[in-house]
Parts: C-alpha cells; structure tokens; sequence
C-alpha cells in the first residue's frame, strides 16, 4: 500500500470510543519523523482540534451541517466536496466525530467517491472504532459495513478494539450477537482487527484532561515529571511506578496497531518510549 496520498479515516457514529485520542497520537507520530500529514477533524465537540491546535488543517463543526445533510442532499455536497479536495492534497487524517460517519459515507455512496479516488490515486484507509459494549460494537459494524460499500473493494479497513476500563475487556461480549456479527465481517469485508490494552497509569488520563498526550507526558523533563506527579497526588516512588507503566503501554500500543502503523511511525513510538 502507497504511503503517498492515503486518505485514513477514524470513524464510528458512537462517541467515547477513543477516535480522538488514537488520532492524536497518530499525529505526534508523524510529527516526529517530520513527514507531512494533512489533519482533518468533523465533530460538533471539536475534541481534536482543542487539543492540537492549529496543526488541525481543517476542523469543521459538524452538527447543523449533518442535520441539514439528512434532508438536503446539495447541502451534503457543499459540505463534503471540500473534504475530498483536502484528501486529494496528499496523505491525511480525517477524525470523524460521534453521528458523523453514517452521514459521510452516505455521501460517498451517492457521489461514487470510490471511482473518483481510484482515478485520482487516492486510497483509503478506515479505522472503525469500539470499546466494550454493545452499542459500541453495532457501531463498529454498521461503519465497516458503510465503509466497505461506499469507499470500495480498494480500501483498507480496521477494526481497533479500544479497552479503555478494567475488567474483561472484549471476552464477555464473545457470546453476543453483536461480535459474532463482528467476526462474521472480519471475514467477509477483510477487516485487519487490532486490540488496545487497557493502560494502568493515571498519569495518561490525567494528562488527557490537561491536554497532553502520551508522547508530550514521555518527553517531559524531571521538573515537568515531577510538577504532573504532584498533580496527580503521586509521590515520588508512585510516581515512578506509573511512569513505568506508560512507558510499557506505549510500548504495547505500537505492538498492538503494528498493522496500522509504517516502519517511520513505529519507530516515532519507540524513540518516544525510550
């Protein structure tokens, strides 16, 4: 697959599965290894664009135009034409908030987006999100399933498993109707699955809420280590012990989305990690 022009989309209409989250890391990673990536974000909250910045290109609030979408097919058009034409740029990111993924693939669908990125060498890439739940997990599938007719045979897609709590994680919903009609589309759409371990220091979820990601929590130097520990209410030695635990989790991380991620990328992870 190309790495040139390739259009990865993160989708699922279920908020709180982690799109965001998955997207900034994806960012910072190619930040590193200073390769160019067009950043798009659709989602009435904005959650990536308050925590990058202006490194998003492009971030629309998706909301009223979604809604006018349903009803408004021209309004659609005015809406997603320019997205396309930010895809077409070079390689990208489009981080697609909760009800947005539905209302884009329709688009898609409509206006044969499929034939016009092959002719125009745009290849897709769809990471369908789910955490562990079921409306989660009949979210992840109708979204492959939208993506598999509205962006064609040529595309990539991924289904990323995000245990995002403690407990099971994905085991006890193995029985359920839901994620045998998840495996089932692994299968008949070739979906690439990929399980995000459950990460066990706070110092990610309080950084989270500070705006910080993993790889700004990975780079900070003794001094800003210790002032977030105090924040969080670590000693020192906890402190350590959870810093630790990061590390091993990003290390875990890459492990995990290896199918997802270029030999540059994983090694912005690694270099962060070390």
């Amino acid at each position: 697959m190309p790495e040139t022009n390739t259009c990865t989309l993160i989708g699922s209409d279920k908020g709180g599965v982690g799109k965001s989250f998955i997207s900034q890391l994806f960012v910072q990673a190619y930040d590193r290894v200073e390769r160019p990536l067009t950043v798009i974000e659709i989602d009435h909250q904005r959650k990536l664009t308050s925590a990058l910045g202006n490194r998003v290109d492009l971030s629309l609030d998706a909301w009223a135009s979604v809604s006018a979408g349903r009803t408004d097919r021209h309004a659609a058009e005015a809406f997603y034409n320019p997205v396309y034409e930010a895809w077409t740029k070079g390689e990208s990111l489009t981080d697609l908030g909760a009800n947005v993924t539905s209302s884009l693939m329709e688009w898609a669908r409509v206006h044969d987006i499929a034939t016009l990125a092959e002719d125009e060498d745009v290849r897709f890439r769809f990471v369908a999100m789910a955490t562990p739940d079921d409306q989660a997990l009949r979210s992840a599938a109708r979204a492959i399933e939208d993506a598999r007719r509205s962006l064609g045979e040529r595309a990539d897609i991924f289904l990323v498993l995000n245990v995002i709590t403690e407990g099971a994680g994905f085991r006890p919903y193995h029985n359920t109707d839901e994620w045998r009609h998840l495996t089932r589309l692994m299968h008949t759409h070739q979906v690439t699955t990929c399980e995000v371990p459950l990460c066990e220091s706070v110092l990610l979820e309080y950084g989270r809420s500070q705006g910080l990601t993993v790889i700004d929590i990975l780079q900070m130097d003794n001094a800003g280590l210790a002032k977030l520990g105090e924040a969080c209410g670590l000693d020192r030695i906890t402190l350590r012990t959870h810093y630790t635990r990061l590390k091993e989790w990003i290390r875990n991380f890459q492990a995990a989305l290896g199918p997802l991620l270029s030999q540059q990328r994983q090694t912005a992870f690694q270099q962060a990690a070390e």
